[in-house]
Order: C-alpha cells, then structure tokens, then sequence
C-alpha cells in the first residue's frame, strides 16, 4: 500500500472550476505525473468523456472539457495514474 500525508494527497487533487459549471469544466493538474486519464462520470458512473494525456515531472495541464450537451445534474471528474485516483464531484447548471 502507498501512504500519503495529508498535504501530500491536497497536492495531488484535481482543481474543478468553476463549479457549478454550464458549457465548460476546467481542471488543473497540479501534481499528478506520467500517464494520466481525465473521466468524466454522469451520476450513474457511465463515463462520458476521457482524455489521456503523459504529463511532465514539472507541468500542471488545464483541461477544459465540454459540457454544453449534458443535462443538469451532478457529475464526477476522475483523475487516475499508475498511483492514485482521485474523484471530485461538479454541478452542472442550465
């Protein structure tokens, strides 16, 4: 098992804004490294968006993902790597 203090896994949380969202949700990658997959969940867990992307030791990417089609509701934007995964809930508003 990997241990992570608590201000080592607040370093690797995905910033979501802004939230609630209507036509785009950014997320910042401040932390995570190598491959990684950006998923997008409606509220029954069906993924809706991935992206993937290999990220540098030094970089934070912004992804900003549309979601001028979905209805309103709450969402879930997942990061997983080879480490961890982490999940932070998004409203979408119309």
């Amino acid at each position: 098992a990997i241990g992570f203090s608590t201000n080592a896994l607040f370093l690797l949380l995905p910033f979501v804004n802004p939230n609630p969202a209507r036509d785009v949700v950014t997320v910042e990658l401040s932390g995570f490294h190598g491959e990684t997959s950006i998923i997008l969940s409606d509220g029954n867990g069906k993924a809706l968006t991935n992206t993937n992307l290999n990220i540098d030791n030094d970089a934070t990417p912004i992804i900003k993902i549309n979601t001028s089609d979905f209805a309103q509701g709450v969402y879930m934007v997942t990061a997983r790597n080879k480490d961890v995964v982490v999940t932070k809930r998004v409203v979408i508003v119309r």
